[in-house]
């Protein structure tokens, strides 16, 4: 007999904790669907540079583990001295903005601390871009190269965007 809501396993889906991340045969699906992907952009206060490769891979990681603690799933994470991007597959539960607050509070102490850069804050605002399935490699590939593409002058101006101004972004004056 039949279990309420469980569907046979589809190829190339794998499942970990109620959300589809990666790939895998042993995939199946919760009650509940949905395929929600963002790319997350914010830079550090001021755009302070402190981001060395070094500490740049264990920001990631820390991002990428609290996307995990979070029901998320970290697709991608990237990012130069100032600034990270994130390809993020969301839990239906999980709000864009409840995410990001748990991302900067869990890594800010841990930049500080750990990573010994006193005084260091991320910005307050932070862009957010949906991401269709049409998109998604392009924007998996921009995040996890994001240093050749600022290298090579390639960055694409409305995913770097982490803060808006309502008079250059067509939006009303207040």
């Amino acid at each position: 007999r039949a279990t309420e809501g469980a569907t046979r396993p589809v190829a190339g889906l794998k499942k970990a904790r109620n959300f589809w991340c990666g790939r895998g045969d042993d995939a199946w699906m919760s009650a509940a669907y949905s395929r929600l992907l963002v790319h997350l952009v914010w830079a550090t206060w001021d755009r302070r540079p402190v981001f060395d490769e070094r500490r740049a891979r264990r920001v990631h990681g820390r991002l990428a583990a609290i996307c995990r603690t979070s029901d998320c799933c970290a697709l991608a994470v990237g990012g130069v001295a100032d600034h990270v991007h994130l390809l993020v597959s969301l839990h239906q539960s999980v709000a864009v903005s409840t995410l990001v607050q748990r991302l900067k509070v869990g890594t800010s102490q841990f930049v500080a601390h750990e990573l010994s850069v006193p005084g260091f804050a991320w910005q307050g605002g932070y862009g957010a871009f949906s991401v269709g399935d049409a998109e998604r490699d392009a924007v998996h590939t921009y995040v996890s190269n994001q240093r050749r593409h600022h290298d090579e002058g390639t960055t694409r101006d409305p995913w770097e965007q982490t803060t808006v101004n309502p008079a250059t972004a067509g939006l009303p004056l207040p």
